[in-house]
């Protein structure tokens, strides 16, 4: 999206990085000293390279996420959303494994929720095959 500086259409990743250093150096000069700084891209990436892009540095990182929604509400909406979610848990699990960081999904949902057994049928059995 474009709604937010750091999306990729409005910020070059070494323009993200240096804001995301910046910000958080910034809290902790202030005497901030209980922060959490969570790194999270936006889901549906391919690889581990495309999660990092714009890592910020693993002592600027506490937990690594990503949010992602499904937005389609057909068939085969539901099965590109259940193989880029299953995906993006992967990609996640190896990051956090790499980087010894805590895996968290920062967001995730389905606008209004057409099937009234979304979260037992479609989304269980995805976040049952991750640890």
């Amino acid at each position: 999206g474009d709604w937010f500086c750091g999306e990729q259409n409005t910020s070059s990743d070494e323009d993200y990085v240096t804001l995301y250093r910046y910000a958080l150096n910034y809290l902790k000069n202030k005497g901030l000293h209980n922060l959490i700084s969570v790194y999270n891209p936006a889901g549906n990436f391919n690889s581990v390279d495309e999660f990092l892009k714009r890592y910020p540095g693993n002592h600027y990182v506490d937990i690594v996420s990503f949010d992602t929604y499904q937005l389609d509400k057909t068939e085969k909406g539901t099965s590109d959303f259940a193989q880029n979610l299953d995906r993006s848990l992967s990609i996640l699990e190896e990051v956090a494994k790499q980087k010894s960081k805590i895996p968290s999904i920062g967001e995730l949902g389905f606008n209004n929720i057409p099937n009234p057994k979304w979260f037992t049928t479609i989304l269980e059995p995805i976040l049952d095959k991750h640890h």
